[in-house]
């Protein structure tokens, strides 16, 4: 015999079931994790240009294998957070904004690999010291950044799962505009550099500068992409 209040207390249960896997699966903190293997990549990277600049080519390999590891590893990440993003979970931002946002992101780790691979390409023996001053001065400048963006990501990562306050969304935009203003001072380091390394054109073989500066503009792709990433985040916090 149908029993109307049975029923009706089974559909009722079920329905509080269900609601809290509605949001269980939020992306933000994973979104965290992914930040931190790209940053990771990056801090590696750095013992890749020190060992170039050391000429110890064999040691750079290796660790250029490292940041190659720690690549794949954010790649991983990615893809479960996209897996992770379905109709049936609610999220207090646009999911197409949301996905916009991890591209950028992944270009962190994608772009440090790029750099450590390129950085082993060729033995380059006899980089002039102000040269290798300038590689230094834009790793630390990007490590900087990337502390900064860290901040930020891991803030955003502590936003509620239904909705965002204006108070929360004046923090994550006073913590972004640091990032922007560290991605420019990086650019004129790029800008000099440049400008100086084919100032040596008549002491350096032309696969050096080829070599320099290819190395030059892949370490600032990092920060470049960090500072997409950041814009991105704007976006999805104001929409």
């Amino acid at each position: 015999m149908f029993n109307s209040d049975k029923t009706y207390k089974s559909i009722e249960k079920g329905s509080r079931m269900r609601v809290p896997r509605v949001y269980a699966n939020s992306p933000f903190k994973p979104l965290y994790e992914h930040a931190i293997k790209g940053i990771e990549s990056v801090r590696k990277l750095r013992e890749v240009l020190d060992a170039f600049c050391e000429e110890d080519f064999e040691r750079a390999r290796d660790d250029a294998e490292e940041v190659s590891r720690l690549e794949h590893q954010s790649d991983l990440i990615k893809k479960d957070i996209r897996a992770k993003i379905s109709s049936s979970i609610l999220l207090p931002v646009d999911r197409q904004d949301l996905l916009s946002f991890i591209k950028p992101q992944d270009t962190i780790a994608d772009a440090a690999e790029d750099a450590a691979l390129f950085l082993t390409m060729r033995k380059s023996k006899n980089v002039p010291k102000e040269i290798k001053e300038y590689l230094s001065k834009m790793m630390d400048e990007t490590l900087d950044l990337l502390e900064a963006y860290r901040v930020v990501v891991a803030k955003f990562s502590r936003l509620p799962k239904v909705t965002f306050r204006k108070r929360e969304r004046r923090e994550i935009i006073n913590l972004i505009r640091p990032i922007e203003d560290a991605e420019h001072v990086i650019d004129l380091i790029e800008l000099d550099a440049a400008r100086r390394l084919f100032q040596l054109e008549g002491e350096l073989e032309v696969l050096e500068i080829w070599h320099l500066s290819g190395i030059i503009k892949r370490l600032s792709d990092i920060s470049n992409a960090a500072t997409k990433a950041a814009d991105r985040m704007r976006t999805l916090v104001f929409r």
